[in-house]
């Protein structure tokens, strides 16, 4: 197989990604691939990897010995990398699709012993929805790498392309019909060529305290939470981690979920309200502009209200 894969890196440069470890380049092995292998024995296992951009993740799985490593992307032009890079393999146990990952739940998939979902939750209006319909395709382990709302005290602390995507304060929406807050992050220019969301021009990034719900709810048990390294880190979360952005700098955080088949939600269409619809009259966002223009409403209501005082 090494044999293989050199003649092939040889014979088509560029295709596959490249990630400097242990000051050699390798294409056979990301920064998330030792994480991955501490926590689950990849030979014989099937592997699920959502948002897979050029399928890089799931194709050093497959070079372990994975029984199946299936990734899944929406963008095209990520997609086509993706397709490329595993027909010049020829790998039988690999495989790329190009499907929505909103609605993963109805593609007839069946379901993983390992779900990956790295970089992708956070693209995501409604994470919430997104969860429980992983939670249909796993009867394993759910392996989180997602960007949460910073802490306001951590405000000093952030990269400087995560200051000023924002909008100012904690909100909360209903998800669903479930009560959430986070921040709302505006994304700009054409999501089809950006590594951002497929269609959405904003997402909404929850809070720690909201993500522990969305996974509980979505019918998950967590087993293991990594943010800020401290010296009850593994070495090996530790080591990688830094290189992946863990931390309140980056607002990263990496999530071992397992799944509890008997507290599997029922799925229902995506659903995103300012209020909840079970004590009020609902009234829905049809679209994001919707959504935003009522944020902005309550807003001035509530200036004009302080005004009066």
């Amino acid at each position: 197989m090494a044999e293989h894969m050199a003649e092939v890196l040889k014979a088509h440069p560029g295709v596959f990604r490249t990630f400097e470890i242990d000051g050699a380049l390798k294409t056979d092995t990301t920064y998330r691939t030792g994480i991955i292998e501490s926590i689950v024995p990849v030979a014989g296992k099937t592997f699920l990897d959502v948002g897979a951009a050029d399928g890089f993740e799931s194709r050093a799985l497959a070079l372990r010995g994975a029984a199946r490593a299936l990734a899944v992307e929406g963008k095209e032009s990520l997609y086509v990398q993706a397709r490329k890079a595993a027909d010049l393999l020829g790998l039988d146990n690999h495989d790329v699709l190009k499907a929505d990952v909103r609605v993963i739940d109805e593609l007839g998939l069946g379901t993983f012993d390992c779900v990956l979902c790295f970089g992708f939750l956070y693209h995501m209006s409604n994470s919430f929805n997104v969860l429980k319909r992983l939670a249909h395709v796993t009867n394993g382990l759910l392996l989180l790498e997602t960007h949460i709302a910073p802490e306001p005290w951590a405000k000093r602390l952030l990269k400087d392309k995560l200051r000023g995507v924002h909008l100012a304060g904690v909100k909360t929406l209903y998800l669903d019909n479930e009560r959430f807050e986070g921040r709302v992050c505006m994304h700009r220019g054409d999501q089809a060529h950006s590594k951002g969301s497929l269609d959405e021009n904003w997402t909404f990034w929850l809070t720690a305290a909201s993500l522990v719900k969305a996974l509980t709810r979505a019918g998950f048990c967590i087993e293991a939470w990594h943010h800020e390294p401290d010296p009850h880190t593994p070495p090996i979360i530790a080591r990688y981690g830094g290189m992946l952005g863990f931390g309140h700098a980056n607002t990263k955080v990496f999530v071992v979920a397992r799944v509890d088949p008997a507290r599997l939600p029922s799925i229902s269409p995506a659903e995103i309200s300012s209020e909840p619809h079970a004590l009020v009259r609902p009234r829905f966002a049809k679209t994001p502009a919707d959504l935003l223009n009522r944020m902005a409403l309550s807003a001035r209501s509530r200036l004009k209200g302080l005004l009066r005082r």
